[in-house]
């Protein structure tokens, strides 16, 4: 029996059950018992933590978390195992809660990693810092990327199989970082994108009336994954480096599309991706003498083979039960 322990579980959806529940019913794809209740735990249950500070606490301080499990761990022998979603986020400045409350997430989260059999993160950034603030850690710990919460293709559709348009997907403050940003209208007319399809809660579509947007709204995983797989392109604006942790990276890439970032980010991407290879920047493509965006599709799917669902099942049972 594994018993995953999810922020918000039973109260609100959010994107960690989202990707707890992919996960549940990939395990018992594979004949594993799994269960979301804690009265499931009983003697020497395994259990998989999604560790978010936020997500378990306002502060970003979960005491209250962090003291169940040592009680698990002393009454009934449960073995531990987390990923970590996020750790803690930066300082700050002297004003800011952050800068106050920092050292204290970082002790809560240090803890729950000291009583962890072994740990997983979703990315090079979050790995390396762990590594480099627990050189005691002895237990596993291991990069396995985060897979999209979104369906995706067994196999990748021909580019030139798609419709010429953008689908723009995630939440509201990353798609009107899309549609403000300067390149937009040159980068849509430059590819002579015929429609931009916004999907998610929250018209930010309305900020550009000069393009031919079509505002969907907020959608089921199944209708997202079919406008995913209909067109060719896929607008976002988030820090590449950071890819690794992008649940809608991730759902763009394992669906084909020629993904084209509107972020301007100085910071390299890690975790085995490459600009130019397996994504294109909006800052940098109007300059660019050629593209194979038939390419780009086939790259970014093929990247995401090492980050599905069931290599993520897969990496985890095995450091449960070997």
């Amino acid at each position: 029996m594994i018993v995953q322990i999810v922020p918000g579980f039973g109260k609100e959806e959010n994107a960690l059950f989202d990707y707890a529940s992919v996960l549940n019913t990939e395990l018992k794809k594979q004949n594993v018992e799994t269960s979301f209740s804690i009265n499931d735990i009983s003697n020497k249950t395994k259990v998989l933590l999604h560790y978010s500070n936020y997500g378990f606490d306002k502060n970003g301080i979960p005491l209250q978390l962090l003291n169940q499990i040592k009680n698990w761990i002393e009454e009934k022998n449960i073995e531990l195992f987390t990923f970590f979603h996020e750790l803690y986020p930066p300082k700050g400045k002297f004003w800011q809660k952050s800068f106050w409350l920092q050292q204290k997430q970082k002790n809560i989260y240090q803890q729950i990693l000291q009583n962890t059999n072994a740990a997983f993160c979703s990315n090079e950034i979050v790995y390396n810092q762990i590594k480099n603030e627990n050189s005691y850690y002895s237990n596993n710990l291991q990069n396995i990327g985060l897979f999209s919460n979104i369906p995706v293709l067994k196999e990748n559709i021909p580019f030139n199989n798609r419709n010429n348009k953008a689908v723009i997907f995630g939440t509201l403050g990353r798609r009107l970082e899309v549609f403000k940003n300067k390149f937009f209208e040159q980068i849509c007319h430059y590819l002579n994108i015929e429609e931009i399809i916004e999907i998610g809660d929250g018209n930010s579509a309305k900020q550009n009336s000069a393009m031919h947007i079509n505002y969907v709204g907020r959608l089921s995983a199944d209708k997202i994954a079919s406008y995913l797989r209909e067109n060719k392109f896929a607008f976002i604006a988030y820090p590449e480096h950071l890819f690794g942790k992008s649940g809608i990276f991730a759902a763009y890439a394992g669906n084909g599309n020629c993904i084209i970032n509107f972020y301007n980010e100085a910071i390299t991407a890690v975790d085995g991706l490459l600009e130019e290879i397996h994504f294109l920047n909006a800052y940098k493509l109007l300059a660019m003498e050629y593209v194979d965006y038939n390419t780009l599709s086939h790259n970014s799917f093929n990247w995401y083979q090492k980050h599905n669902v069931a290599f993520a099942a897969n990496a985890i049972l095995k450091s449960m039960y070997n």
